[in-house]
């Protein structure tokens, strides 16, 4: 049986000297099928990493000619979107069958109708404040704004969700959508998932802050939860959902303190589950000096302009199913 069973019984020293070595043999066999799982797993996560969008530090520039009756500060919120589209499209081009930067005129019409969605490439945040710089143009005698913008970008990689909403004025119906406001008038939000999902929704005034829509103020949850394929209008107590009571309900009304001031709602909704950062409970404003016939409203709970940019940013990188959208509102002092 030579060649067969070697050293199984009286093999003295060399038997335990073979013994140790197929031992040994066995371990560094062992850490071999380690460390190749190991640099499977990396490959795999590479993989991953390298299939997500590559955040991008972009800067643009851009000269706008504003009409003669248009106030300074929309004139500087058209500049600067106009200025990130310009650095948008040069790095990451444009939608196909979309229309290019260089044929968009500068007035307000045209600058609404051409927007960040027409570039494969969105903003994230701001890597520091625009810098403006104020001419007259001799002749027109309009306002031209030169500004420079930095900011943070990536490629659109997304499987957002399509979702339907629209911003209301005076009116719980669709057909009230409206972008113009004036002091007093009722704000209301439209709302329509294809799938189940959680919304948030945020109001950004001219004093950098922002104040919390959704989820309403007597809410505990990190996100008002959708159901798909159902209509929602909230901010009206004649439309309550999960199981609301009235009381429950949060109703607005638009102010301004100055013959026009410009708005943005933020609308971030998802099928996975957004957990709105922490805020701090609002303080009440005289009505009378915002337009409005009432001695006191309640102002909604509050963050601030850097603290929100930072869980917009990490939750817009974190998921790629989330839908995001902004539209800027106008609000007329009576």
């Amino acid at each position: 049986m030579e060649g067969k069973n070697v050293c199984v019984k009286n093999c003295g020293d060399y038997g335990n000297i073979l013994y140790l070595r197929l031992n040994i043999i066995e371990i560094q066999n062992m850490k071999r099928k380690i460390l190749l799982l190991i640099a499977a797993i990396v490959a795999v996560s590479g993989c991953v990493y390298a299939r997500g969008p590559k955040v991008v530090n972009l800067e643009g520039e851009y000269t706008y000619n504003a009409p003669k009756d248009e106030p300074v500060k929309k004139s500087e919120l058209m500049a600067v979107k106009m200025a990130r589209i310009a650095a948008l499209e040069q790095k990451f081009g444009r939608l196909m069958n979309s229309v290019g930067i260089t044929n968009v005129k500068d007035s307000s019409l045209s600058f609404m109708m051409y927007g960040e969605n027409e570039v494969r490439g969105e903003w994230i945040s701001d890597n520091k404040d625009p810098e403006f710089t104020y001419l007259v143009d001799p002749e027109k005698g309009n306002n031209i704004i030169k500004v420079k913008v930095w900011f943070k970008a990536r490629e659109i990689i997304s499987n957002a969700v399509p979702v339907e909403y629209k911003i209301l004025r005076n009116g719980t119906e669709p057909k009230f959508e409206s972008d113009k406001f004036n002091s007093g008038d009722e704000l209301y939000l439209y709302f329509k998932s294809p799938v189940d999902g959680y919304l948030v929704a945020y109001l950004l005034d001219e004093s950098e802050t922002f104040y919390r829509l959704l989820p309403y103020g007597k809410h505990n949850g990190g996100a008002y939860q959708i159901e798909g394929n159902k209509e929602y209008v909230f901010f009206s107590q004649n439309n309550l959902y999960n199981g609301e009571r009235k009381t429950d309900v949060d109703e607005y009304v638009m102010t301004a303190s100055r013959n026009v001031e410009f708005n943005f709602i933020y609308v971030l909704f998802s099928p996975n589950p957004i957990y709105r950062p922490s805020d701090m409970s609002g303080g009440q404003v005289d009505g009378k000096s915002v337009g409005v016939d009432k001695a006191k409203l309640v102002l909604p709970s509050s963050i601030g302009y850097e603290d929100f940019n930072k869980w917009l940013t990490k939750n817009r990188l974190n998921d790629r199913d989330m839908f995001y959208n902004r539209k800027a509102i106008e609000v007329y002092k009576k």
